[in-house]
This record gives C-alpha cells, structure tokens and sequence, in this order.
C-alpha cells in the first residue's frame, strides 16, 4: 500500500497516468470519428451543437463519454448556482433559454413587410391571411432573466406585430392572449426545450379555430376545442429538450411529456393510400414511447409524424375550409386538432411566401405562424412572385 501511495506521489508517475488517459480517451474519440465519418455509425443519438458539419462538431458529438460530461458539468454549475452554460441562460424559475439581441428594428420592419405584401396579394385572390405570433420562452410580462441578462426576442417581435397591425393585417398575437387568459408564456412551454407543450399548442390551435370562425362565419364543432375529449398520455422526466441537450439532465431536470389524441372516433383517409384509419394510427408514431432515451431531443418533433400531414383528411371534419398553416416545427403540437376540424388542411414554410402556393392549395385561410427564435436571422420573410 506504502508503494502505491509513493507511486502516485511521484509527479513523474502521476503525469505518465494523466497523458495515458488523455491519449486513451483521444483514442476513442478518433475511433468513433471514423466510424462516423466513413460508416455513418454516431456515438450520440442527437447532434450536439450546431447543425453545421464541421470537423469540430462531428468530433464533439462523437466524443467518448460524452453525454456523462455534460451531465456531471450541469450538476457542477446547478450546485454551485450559475446560470449559464454552453451558451444557454437558466432563468431564475429554473426554465432553460437562448438570449439574443435578434435583428436590427429596421430589418424587423422590413421583413415584416414582405408579409404585407403576401397579404396584400392574398386579398386579391380572395383568401383571407392571419398572421399567429407565437411566445418566447421569455415571457414577455415576466421575464425571468437573471441580473446582468438581456434578450431582445420580444422587443424585435413587438416590431414586427405592430408594423403588420398598422398595415392593417389580421394578426392574432398569442403573448397578449395568453396574458389576457391569466397564463405565464412558461405555462405553455418545456422547461428544457424552446417548443411549447402540447397543452400550449392545443391552447394556440383553439384560439386560431376560433378566430377562423369568426372571420370566415363558418361551423366550428366546439367539442374538439374541449381537452375533456382528449386523451392526455402522461410520460414522466421523458423530453430533454434541445437546451436541456446542452447543459445536461441535471442542470434543470427532464420534462415530462403528453400526448394529447381524441378519445372520440376519428376516421382519417391517407389520399396516398387509400387507407382509413384513425387519427392516433395515422400521426403517431409508437415506437418514440417504446423506450425512454434521455439523449434524444426529439420527442416533440417526432410523436406526431408518422404520416406527412399533407397527405391526410379527416373524413369527419364539418367546417368546409381548406387551411393552409405556414409555420415551421411549432406546427408539430397544432397540425392533429387542425387536421380533424378542417376538410382540407395543410403545412408548408414560411421563410419564402410565394404566390404559387394559392395555385397549388387553393386555401381558404391561411395562417403564418412564425416563432421568434429565427427573427435572429436578416432573412424571415421573403415574398416572391412565382
């Protein structure tokens, strides 16, 4: 024992062991680059990071005991109270988020005019546009940043809501509405991922069903608007969400999950297919619940895809509109209620506004509905006539 101690003493001895496990974990992590690089084989089961391939990012994500690192650098900086890690801020209710000074006000009003004159030619076409302003992880009443913190996220959406209002478009504004309602934007939203929950994204959907009633004068069954004829499948400390993937499981805690499908009978016609099924067989995929898998963000963007939305009908649906949704992952929690209240329904992007998408959907509505992560781009919006 006396030999050992001695052994370990000596700062020859201990620097030889320091450069062996450095060159063995380098090892490893050259190992798992390679067989990533040539045989698509990833140590991880989500991209850590930047979504740019870079050496850099491969290497990280592919880096041995990775996600332990990260995990046991999270409960460090909880421990010790800090509130910043890998570029991602833990507001002081514990909610994980990304700050930002976003755009210039200037480009937040001309981007914002693009969408005026999408709108604008919408009109002649006789097609009624409402643009959705979803939240902010930061609310925009309470906002929860730590001392010494700045974001601009609702600053440059205010922007953006006020020079589409004063241009006279319909605009449906979801942090005054959930404000209005008594609701926190954290009410609605994962406490490790910048999406809102399904409950915040069936909270949007009613309150877009029911301004599409309004201005269109058509039938809405209020029955769907009820959560009472859902069913709501709890998963515990199931979702570690995209800012959760940067800090760890321990820095704030895992999310829980719920997904949300209709208790009543659906009948949904795949159009590619031919195929009736129900609304639960036809967007769910079952197996991201087989197996809870803390290293996957993807929870959220996965349970509700089995099917390309596009491709469905709710065979069932009274309110005869086609309703075209312009959105971008946020569409995720929404596109299954919408799906059964529309007879025609469909997703596509935002980013470029074409007029060609009249021709190619024949909408009777159409929603933008924007999330303000991305008005850190110059670029948001882009209207093209093609």
């Amino acid at each position: 024992m006396k030999s050992i101690v001695l052994f370990f003493k000596n700062k020859v001895n201990m620097g030889i062991i320091i450069l062996g496990v450095i060159c063995l974990v380098g090892f490893f992590a050259d190992k798992n680059l390679y067989r990533y690089k040539y045989y698509g084989e990833s140590a991880a089961s989500y991209e850590f990071g930047d979504n740019e391939a870079t050496i850099q990012n491969e290497f990280s994500v592919n880096f041995p005991f990775k996600l332990e690192f990260v995990d046991l650098n999270g409960l460090i900086k909880r421990m010790f109270g800090q509130h910043e890690m890998n570029g991602i801020v833990k507001l002081n209710n514990g909610y994980l988020t990304h700050v930002s000074e976003c755009i210039s006000d200037e480009d937040a009003v001309r981007n914002a005019e693009e969408v005026v004159k999408f709108a604008n030619y919408c009109e002649q076409r006789d097609v009624k546009l409402v643009y959705v302003q979803t939240a902010y992880k930061i609310d925009k009443y309470n906002n929860m940043l730590p001392a010494g913190v700045a974001d601009r996220h609702n600053d440059t959406t205010d922007v953006i809501v006020n020079t589409l209002i004063e241009n006279g478009i319909d605009v449906i504004d979801l942090r005054e509405e959930m404000h209005n309602d008594g609701f926190e934007t954290y009410d609605m939203y994962y406490k490790t991922d910048h999406h809102w929950t399904t409950r915040g994204g069936f909270y949007g959907y009613s309150k877009i069903a029911k301004h599409i009633q309004e201005i269109t004068g058509t039938y809405l069954d209020d029955n769907l608007l009820d959560l009472d004829n859902y069913n709501v499948d709890l998963y515990e400390d199931w979702h570690l969400g995209s800012r959760g993937q940067k800090t760890g499981k321990y820095f704030a805690g895992i999310d829980d999950y719920e997904l949300i499908y209709p208790k009543f009978e659906t009948n949904i016609l795949n159009k590619d297919t031919n195929e009736v099924t129900s609304a639960y067989d036809a967007l769910v995929r079952t197996e991201v619940f087989e197996e809870r898998n803390n290293q996957s963000r993807y929870t959220y963007d996965w349970a509700y895809c089995k099917t390309g939305i596009n491709s469905l009908q709710s065979l069932d649906a009274q309110t005869d509109l086609n309703v075209l949704l312009l959105s971008d992952s946020f569409q995720q929690a929404v596109k299954l209620p919408m799906l059964l209240t529309y007879k025609n329904f469909y997703i596509d992007g935002y980013n470029t506004l074409y007029t060609s998408m009249i021709d190619k959907y024949n909408p009777d509505v159409i929603i933008i509905m924007p999330f303000p992560l991305y008005f850190e781009g110059t670029e948001i919006f882009k209207f093209v006539e093609e």
